[in-house]
């Protein structure tokens, strides 16, 4: 579900403000993209990312 339609016709008169930027100028979300690559390296990349991953949902 995206931030418009949870808003639906109230998105206007919401005042909800977002606004999308690149990844690489949000220095927050190089921690994720870290730990998923270290996961997805396998081996012992994996054992070692574990403890700070919840969940792995994979869409093979």
């Amino acid at each position: 579900m995206t931030i418009r339609t949870a808003l639906g016709k109230q998105a206007r008169g919401s005042h909800v403000m977002y606004e999308h930027c690149e990844s690489g100028l949000e220095p927050l979300l190089w921690i994720p993209d870290i730990v998923v690559g270290c996961h997805g390296l396998g081996g012992d990349w994996t054992r070692r990312t574990n403890p700070v991953i919840g969940s792995v949902v994979r869409l093979d």
